[in-house]
Order: structure tokens, then C-alpha cells, then sequence
């Protein structure tokens, strides 16, 4: 059954109203960031539910008192405008020889019948405009109807509309003709005896079939019999079981001229829709509102449900896929770092440990004073020529071998956001949702540039090293008595070397900074760590390395957040689904009770 009953009609027409609103509301809230801006296919598809759900909700607040829609469609030059206003009896909708000529649809209805059709549930999105004394057409008003009032309508609860030519040249006058279309409980079908056969035409007679619409068709300027012959031969093929009506050609009537009202084809017209404007008014209007039910159920059971769940399905996908890359990143951060850099970091520790408990060293000044020729020389003349770093500006080899690791450390940080940009890129372009998604605008700025990672890990490399001064802090804070002695015996048995060899030089070993750095420096490390118990010593190592893996880990986890909130925009877009499944179950139930 593809109707309302009468009777269930009647009854019951506004019970499924508020439902129907709800379900209007969610299909607004749905976003598919994926397809274009200009839309896709479910963006498509949403409006259309969107336009079917108001144009039921409409059917269903008219209930069985409503008037009956009945437009008049032809192509452009059929004489659709003549034969409309020919059955009215007087001239309303302007016609002619320009093309096109009606710009509007022009509804003809009786005064009573003017408050339900002004408002902005009837052919909602157009500009509703009172014509008392006649209708003109201006192009810079397209989006328009244009209401005819009567006092005395021959058709009673009828609403005669003038469309737009279905196949204008104007965009806009070939969607209003499709926008009344749809709204229309019954159709008057115009042709000619040249355009019957036209692509535009049959369009139109296969939504007829398709919709199954109570239909009369007319062939007009029928000069002979053939053609209308075989325009009844082309509808039989097609199953299209319609009455046809024809107008002869009438040269000599003019643009302004009615057809007479004793043509045979009038009176038949004139008949058939009195019939349906009466004692079929309600099975008429109980049927549309049921077929309007059926088309829009299986656009949202059928149709939209089943492409939303879909969906939801392939974003879920993506984001298992970008959370499993995320998780094998953080599982290969141990083995693409230095875990090196812990040792390094203890060196510093124990350096900066040393530094303090020498603060007061009383030979420091003797011993610049006794290098003070070999460091000008050094300064002024083999700095300036690149042979060696002057003194001031000086490192020390472990300074170098920090730098070094922490280097090597950022561009193995920059190759691994390379490959994860890749690994992202493939599980996009994977699918026709992924590549919607990765299309974006602002999906190739998700991707942290070399440039990022490399300043992000300077900070990481700022943070370790102010935890490593801390940490010497603490540690030389906190020595017990045992390993302060330990400290100062190792540093009297190392200075009492470094001295002894400045001296007998003459502050000469100075020159050789580098050996110094190099050999003497690493050696004086360990001794002072000497001085720290072991159990200290790992528990640094251990905690450098997890905080360098760590500080590392949210640098990564930054980058794989800005992936997963992107692909959240997605999702957020789909919130609305679950509520949509929910009322429609609900609304098909209502539904029940009207047939």
C-alpha cells in the first residue's frame, strides 16, 4: 500500500508532525567535512530529506481540508500559460512569443485557501507576493510565487499554479518548476506537437510513472494526427497508462487570446479536474501524503542510514589506524634515540657537581696568570685563523659530545615525523572518505615541518639540561659525610696532578686545552662520581633516560593529537546519526496508525 487510508488520514495526520520536525533538526546538524564545500553526494542527499521532510510536514498540517495542488508544466513554447489561463477564463500569467516568458509559478486559488498558501510551509524558500491586479514578471525578482486571489474560484479546493518552463534557459526557472513538482497532489502535462518527444519532456513523464501522479496530458498545435498518435504510441511503451488531450493548431490566435472554452479538450480538462478537486479531493490528498511518506522513509531507511553507519565505519577505521601508527612511534622511540644520552647527562651531572665543591679553589688565579702568554697567543693569533677555539670562547669536549648527541637526536626525531607523515598520508588516501578528509585545506598544516620538530626539541634539550643542574644541586646538597671525603680526596689527588704539571710547564699545558678537555676532564668525571654511591648513579641514568623518552613521547603525541582532533571534526559531524536512527524508528511507527 503505497497511501494513507481516508479515514487514518483524517484521523491521525498531525500525530507524526513533531517527530518529523525533530528528525528535520538532525539531518541540519549533519556535517561532512569530508566532501567538497560545494557538496557530495550525502551533503546532496541530506538536503533532499531535508525538502522532502517539509514538504510532508506541510501535507500533514493541511491534513484532509487542504486544497489540491495542481500545477500546469510544459516546456517553453507549449502554450502551458495559454492553456492555464484559458481555463481559469481570463488572462493572468502573461504569455508570448519571448522565451521564457513566465518567471514565477502563478498560483490561482480561492481567497479562503490564501493564508495556508502565504505561509512559509508551502513551497518554503520563495518569496511570497499578492498580485490583485494583474501579475507582471521582473528578472531581478526570480525566487518568487506570485498568488492570484479569487473570490469565486471555478475549481473550489483547487490551487491552479502556472509553473516556470522546465527546461528554461534560467536555472532558477527550471528548479522552481521541479520545486512545485514535487509539492503537487495532481499534474496538467503540456506538450506540442513538435516537443513531445523532447529529453526535457519525457523527464518529467517518467517522474510521472515513477511517482505514480494522477496526470492529464495535452498535446497542443496538433496539426495532424500522427503525431499525437505517436506521442499515445510512446506512452504505451513506456507504461504510461494517462488520459491525452489535444488542441489543434491555431495559428491565428494570438499571444493574449484564449482557447475557446468550448474545445473539446477544455471541457475534458475542466471535468477531470473538478473531479478531483471533488469527491477524490481526499483519497487524492491521503495517497500523496503516503507516497511522499514511502519516498521519504526509504530515502533515510534506505538511503542515508545505512550511508551513515557506513561512514562512522571508515572514520573508525582511521582513527584505529592513526592511534596503532601513534602506538608503533612510541615503541620505536627507544630504538631511533640515543639512549647514549644518559651517560652524557651523568658526565654533566658529575661536572657540575665538581664545579661547586670548587668554588673556592685559591690556585685558579696563579694558574691563568702563569698561562696568560700562551692563552694571548692562542686569542690573538691561532684563534682568529681558525687552528683552535680562543679561550674565552672554549668548549669542552663534552660540551661537544652533548651537542652532538642532541643533534643527532633531532634529525632522527625529524625522520621519524617524516615517516609518520607518510604512514598518515597512505591510511588517508586509502579510501574516498580518507582523501574527502586529506583535500582539506587545513589538513596539510596538520603536519609538523622540520623546521617545528627541531624547535621543539631544542626545548626538550633546554629542559633535560635545567633537570641535569637541578639535579647536581640536589645530589651535592645531600652528600653524607662518607662521600664528601671521598669528593675531596679524589679532587686533592687530581688538582695536585693538574697543578704539578702547570708549574713544571710554566703554565705551558695550558696550550693544549684540547688534551686537557679530552683525556684529563673525563678521568677527574669519574673520579668525583667515585664519590657517589652506584645506587645514586643508576637511578639518574634510569630517570634521564624516561625523561628524554618522555619529553620526546609528547612531542610525538602533540603531532598524532592534531591527526586524531582533525579526524574528530569528522566524527563530530556524525553525532547527530544515532538521535536520527532513533526518531525515524519512532516516526515509522507513528506513521502506522494513518494507514
Amino acid at each position: 500500500m503505497t497511501g494513507f487510508s481516508v479515514k487514518g488520514f483524517a484521523k491521525n495526520h498531525r500525530r507524526p508532525i513533531e517527530t518529523l520536525a525533530e528528525i528535520r533538526d538532525h539531518l541540519r546538524k549533519l556535517d561532512f567535512i569530508h566532501e567538497k564545500e560545494d557538496g557530495g553526494p550525502l551533503s546532496v542527499r541530506v538536503t533532499e530529506l531535508i525538502q522532502s521532510a517539509a514538504r510532508l510536514e506541510n501535507r500533514l498540517e493541511w491534513g484532509p481540508a487542504a486544497p489540491l495542488v495542481l500545477p500546469v508544466l510544459g516546456a517553453t513554447g507549449t502554450g502551458k500559460s495559454k492553456v492555464f489561463n484559458s481555463l481559469i477564463g481570463r488572462n493572468i500569467s502573461p504569455s508570448g512569443f519571448k522565451r521564457p516568458t513566465t518567471l514565477a509559478p502563478v498560483l490561482y486559488l480561492s481567497r479562503e485557501y490564501v493564508r495556508p498558501a502565504v505561509a512559509s510551509g508551502f513551497l518554503p524558500g520563495y518569496e511570497k507576493r499578492m498580485a490583485e491586479d494583474g501579475v507582471n514578471f521582473r528578472i531581478e525578482r526570480l525566487g518568487e510565487l506570485v498568488i492570484v486571489p479569487a473570490d469565486n474560484s471555478a475549481f473550489g479546493p483547487g490551487l491552479l499554479i502556472d509553473t516556470p518552463d522546465f527546461d528554461s534557459v534560467l536555472a532558477a526557472n527550471r528548479a522552481a518548476a521541479g520545486d512545485v513538482f514535487d509539492r503537487s497532489d495532481a499534474v496538467i502535462f503540456v506538450t506540442d506537437a513538435v516537443k513531445y518527444a523532447d529529453q526535457a519532456a519525457w523527464d518529467y513523464l517518467d517522474l510521472i510513472k515513477k511517482r505514480d501522479k494522477r496526470a492529464l496530458l495535452i498535446v497542443n498545435r496538433v496539426r495532424n494526427r500522427l503525431s499525437l498518435e505517436d506521442f499515445r504510441r510512446r506512452l504505451s511503451e513506456a507504461g504510461l497508462d494517462r488520459p491525452v488531450f489535444d488542441l489543434s493548431d491555431q495559428p491565428r490566435l494570438g499571444d493574449a487570446a484564449l482557447f475557446s472554452p468550448d474545445e473539446p479538450a477544455l471541457k475534458a480538462l475542466d471535468r477531470q479536474i473538478k473531479e478531483w478537486t471533488g469527491g477524490l479531493r481526499e483519497q487524492i490528498l491521503a495517497e500523496e501524503a503516503g507516497k511522499d511518506w514511502m519516498e521519504f522513509r526509504a530515502g533515510l531507511r534506505e538511503g542515508l542510514l545505512p550511508a551513515l553507519a557506513k561512514t562512522a565505519k571508515e572514520l573508525a577505521g582511521l582513527r584505529s589506524g592513526l592511534e596503532a601508527s601513534a602506538q608503533a612511534v612510541h615503541e620505536g622511540l627507544p630504538q631511533k634515540l640515543s639512549v647514549s644520552i644518559s651517560s652524557e647527562l651523568k658526565h654533566s651531572l658529575l661536572a657540575q657537581i665538581q664545579a661547586l665543591f670548587l668554588r673556592w679553589d685559591l690556585l685558579r688565579y696563579p694558574r691563568r696568570l702563569m698561562s696568560l702568554p700562551f692563552s694571548l697567543v692562542k686569542d690573538k693569533v691561532l684563534a682568529p685563523l681558525g687552528l683552535v677555539q680562543g679561550t674565552k670562547g672554549g668548549r669542552s669536549s663534552l660540551d661537544e659530545e652533548i651537542e652532538r648527541l642532541f643533534a643527532a637526536n633531532a634529525e632522527s626525531l625529524v625522520a621519524m615525523f617524516q615517516d609518520y607523515h607518510g604512514e598518515v598520508a597512505e591510511l588517508f588516501n586509502a579510501g574516498p572518505l580518507g582523501r574527502g578528509l586529506a583535500a582539506r585545506p587545513n589538513f596539510a598544516d596538520l603536519a609538523f615541518t622540520s623546521d617545528r620538530v627541531r624547535s621543539g626539541y631544542e626545548k626538550i634539550r633546554a629542559e633535560l639540561e635545567g633537570w641535569v643542574g637541578g639535579q647536581a644541586k640536589e645530589l651535592a646538597r645531600n652528600l653524607n659525610l662518607g662521600e664528601k671525603m671521598t669528593f675531596y680526596l679524589a679532587q686533592v689527588l687530581s688538582l695536585g696532578l693538574f697543578i704539578s704539571i702547570q708549574v713544571h710547564t710554566g703554565g705551558g699545558f695550558s696550550f693544549f686545552d684540547g688534551l686537557l678537555d679530552s683525556v684529563l676532564a673525563p678521568i677527574m668525571s669519574k673520579i668525583t662520581g667515585s664519590a657517589l654511591s652506584r645506587d645514586k648513579v643508576k637511578a639518574f641514568e634510569a630517570e634521564a633516560v624516561g625523561r628524554h623518552l618522555a619529553l620526546c613521547g609528547e612531542l610525538f603525541d602533540a603531532q598524532a593529537q592534531a591527526y586524531l582532533d582533525f579526524l574528530s571534526q569528522a566524527e563530530q559531524g556524525l553525532t547527530a546519526a544515532d538521535p536520527l536512527a532513533g526518531a525515524f524508528e519512532k516516526l515509522d511507527r507513528t506513521f502506522e496508525s494513518l494507514k
